[in-house]
Parts: structure tokens; sequence; C-alpha cells
């Protein structure tokens, strides 16, 4: 049989993979621009409220995005002091023989137990020590990690590569969307100015709709965390005010931040905090009433939450399927090997539905058009 392929076809298939190949070799800077648009896509209206207000623009962006960073700092600072202190709290109250943990685990894998062994010993060593989470700020510690680096060569310095690039990175997404915020107007309307009117009018209406739906994510997405994660604070404490010997409540914090961390997750986020939380539990020996208790008290919360908070919070968000939301984070997490990359494959998934349904509701205009021309 043969197979005859146009000279046409064959360039736009070329064409195709080597735009495909661009795009996943700057991958970096397409995120960067990603991340910017998403915080451009948050401020903008709390901006442009401001300066409705009667703030001057520059005014209100200064200072929305000096709270910005000051929350972020002052929450990563309490956050790591609380975990902290609760993982001291789990390891002190672990009511398991660590010796038979550590021998069943060797007689699976000898160098893994001896790993095992290692690592508790040196966490109990760490953990018991009330000076070490203060000595993590010194000038000496920060010293010992770079004179560290500088001994294990190009390794070392690649770690402290990436740390600042990273660094550099964070730093890039913020300047980037400031000049986006800069403008009343939204910044691409100048930038699609440049290509012909056709296109200009079918792509504005695309980046409207994935910046306030990307807008209403976040802040959608930020009420549904610390909801969860308060909710979930409350659960796991209440049971101390009627249970004495009850280990569970000093984990509590702990377990209200990845319940609210995970929350970003959709349909997988949930599940995982509750075997974590019942592995905590059964870890610290809880009785089994204890179990039923969260059991019960989690599967309330989602209802809760499906039925009331989200539909109300999430109105205006981006509306991905369950199954292509587990599906993204998936392909998410083992594309970047991280857990920031699954949570950046919801909104990707969210931007990318956008734009193939504006296209396919553009290609059935046009079929529609021609039929009532013909």
């Amino acid at each position: 049989m043969n197979v005859n392929i146009s000279l046409r076809t064959f360039l736009v298939f070329a064409f195709g993979f080597f735009l495909v190949w661009i795009l996943w070799n700057i991958s970096g800077i397409i995120l960067t621009f990603f991340l910017s648009f998403i915080l451009f896509s948050t401020l903008k209206p709390i901006v442009d409220r401001l300066e409705d207000l009667g703030w001057k623009r520059g005014v209100a962006i200064t200072f929305i995005y000096l709270t910005f960073v000051f929350v972020l700092m002052f929450a990563f600072y309490f956050i790591v002091n609380q975990t902290f202190v609760q993982a001291k709290n789990f390891l002190v109250n672990l009511n398991l023989n660590q010796e038979y943990i550590i021998s069943q685990v060797s007689s699976i894998s000898p160098n893994l137990g001896s790993q095992l062994s290692f690592l508790l010993e040196n966490l109990q060593v760490a953990l018991s020590d009330p000076s070490f989470l203060s000595s993590l700020s010194s000038s000496e510690y920060l010293g010992a990690v770079i004179s560290s680096l500088s001994i294990v060569g190009g390794q070392g310095f690649r770690l402290l590569g990436g740390f600042f690039g990273g660094l550099f990175s964070v730093f890039v997404v913020l300047f980037l969307s400031i000049y986006m915020v800069l403008p009343r107007k939204n910044f691409y309307l100048s930038v699609l100015r440049l290509i012909p009117k056709k296109f200009e009018e079918a792509l504005i209406p695309i980046l409207e709709k994935i910046q306030m739906g990307l807008g209403s994510w976040v802040v959608g997405m930020i009420v549904l965390m610390l909801f969860v994660g308060l909710s979930t604070y409350l659960i796991i404490l209440l049971p101390s005010f009627f249970i004495s010997d009850y280990k569970l409540a000093q984990l509590a914090f702990l377990i209200a931040l990845i319940a609210g961390i995970l929350e970003a997750v959709p349909n997988i986020g949930p599940l995982l905090t509750y075997l974590i939380t019942i592995l905590f539990a059964v870890l610290l020996g809880s009785p089994f009433g204890v179990l039923v208790y969260i059991s019960v008290s989690f599967f309330l919360l989602q209802q809760a939450e499906a039925l009331f908070l989200v539909p109300t919070v999430m109105k205006k968000a981006i509306d991905v399927h369950p199954i292509v939301s587990i599906l993204a984070v998936i392909i998410g997490f083992d594309l970047t090997g991280s857990p920031i990359g699954a949570l950046l494959s919801i909104p990707v998934a969210g931007t990318l539905q956008i734009i193939t349904l504006e296209v396919l509701k553009y290609w059935r205009s046009l079929d529609t058009n021609e039929s009532s021309y013909l």
C-alpha cells in the first residue's frame, strides 16, 4: 500500500516537532513566566482596588509586595520552628521498639538497616539539644555548611549553585510580576498589537479567562488550605480535652500543616493526609476509638468542604475534571521529580484546558459559519 505524504503535511509535522523541541528546551523560562503570570493574576485585582480607593499605583504595588514577602518569610520561620518542635515530640513519644524495627529492616536490607539506625540516632541527639534550632541561624553553622560544600568539591558547588539559582529564580518571578502589574491595563494588550487583528481578537478573551481563572484559583486555594488546616488542627486537638494520655495532640500543628499543603493536590491530597494521620496515631499507640474518630471526622470534613465551601470559593476558578487533575499531578511529579511540580500541575492543566476549549469553540464557530454560508 502506497502512502503519499504531501510536502505541506510533512512541513507542518516537522514544524510541530521543532516547536515542541524548542518549548521543552526553554521549559525553565516558560515556568518562570507562568509563575509570574500566576502572581500577576492574583495580585493585580488587589492593586487595582487600592488604586480605586485613592492609593497611587506605585505605593499600592510596593505595599502589596512587601506585605507578601514579609508574610511568606514569617510563615516559613514559624512553620520550620513548629515542625521542629512537633517532630521532637513525635520521636520522644514514639512507643515502638526501635531496635526491633531496625532488626526487621536489616533482615531485608542490611545497608538500609544501618542507614536507618544512623538516622534515628542522629535525629534523637539533634532534637534532644535545645540549642540545635537556634544554632541553625548562627554564622558558625553557615560557615560550617560552606566549608563542607567546599570539601566535597564539584558536587558541593553544584548544590550551592542550585540554592542561589533557585533564590535568583524567586527574585526574577517577583520582579517580572511587578512589571506585569505596573500598567493599569493588562500588560499583554500592548504585546498583542504586534500580531494580526484577527489573532489579537481571538487571543484576548483566552488570556482574560486564564488570568481570571488563575487568580481565582490561587485565592480560592489559599482559603481552602487555611480552612482545612485550621479544621484539621481542631479535629486533632479536640480529644485532648477528654483523653488524658492523648499523644496525637502534640502533632496537631504538623498534621494541620500537612493537610493544608496537600489540599492543593485535589482528590489525592486529602487521602494522603488521612493515611499519614492514621500512621501517626498508630505509631503513638492511640486506641481504636481515636482511629474511628479520625476516620469519621476527616470524612465529614471532606463532605462539608465538597458540598458547601468548594462551590462557593472556587466558582470562578479553573474547573479541572477529577480524572484530569489526578493525571496532571502524576505527570507533574514524574516530569519534575518534586512535590512543587505536582502542585503546579493543576494550574497548568487548567490553563491548557481553557486554551483547548476556546480553540475548539473557535473551530466550531468557523464550521457553523461555513455551513450557514453554504
